[in-house]
């Protein structure tokens, strides 16, 4: 039996901002991708948009980008292949065929791909790569991203619960009654009698 495969379907997500030399080049070669039906496109600028911005910046620092490019540099693309984030392209303009190239790689590879210049890394993150779908798929949705924000894990909740707990459990309303009671008897019986 003949099997035929359906073509994957790629998006690419540029971050970038309006003045940027870089952005403009690296938009222009993803919307001749996308003319040629190769990819669909999806441009955010971050200059104006401070929630842009700080989702960008959440990107960089989930992934550890900043400590391997030396700082927050734009064009930063991302790699979406059937509805998953597959792979995050940093700090350069990349040509056509790079694109191409690292979209397939990264479709074809088990965890999530970086790309930093000639430089490809394997992200072994879960909660980064599943924190890096949840701001794309929320992008996507037209929604906005809470940076920052995680589901706390069962110890962690435990850690705030059982003092927030105890603090609830000290009424105040006792200690008023109980000082109350020995300035009375101090008053009435006197310090020794107290």
């Amino acid at each position: 039996a003949l099997l035929i495969a359906a073509p994957q379907l790629i998006l690419v997500i540029e971050y970038g901002e309006s003045r940027c030399p870089a952005c403009a080049s690296q938009k222009e070669i993803l919307e001749g991708l996308q003319k040629g039906g190769k990819l669909s496109y999806v441009y955010v600028d971050l200059a104006g948009s401070e929630e842009n911005a700080r989702e960008f910046v959440e990107i960089y620092d989930l992934l550890g980008l900043r400590e391997v490019t030396g700082g927050y540099y734009v064009p930063l693309l991302l790699v979406v292949v059937d509805g998953r984030v597959r792979g995050v392209a940093a700090a350069g303009v990349y040509t056509a065929d790079q694109l191409l190239s690292f979209a397939q790689r990264a479709a074809d590879a088990a965890n999530l791909l970086t790309m930093v210049g000639p430089s490809v890394l394997e992200v072994r993150d879960e909660r980064a790569a599943a924190r890096l779908q949840s701001i794309v798929e929320a992008r996507l949705r037209g929604a906005g991203v809470q940076p920052g924000y995680r589901p706390l894990s069962a110890s962690e909740a435990l850690a705030l619960l059982v003092p927030l707990a105890a603090a609830d459990s000290v009424n105040p309303c006792t200690f008023a009654v109980y000082t109350a009671l020995l300035m009375l008897v101090l008053v009435l019986g006197g310090p020794r009698r107290m």
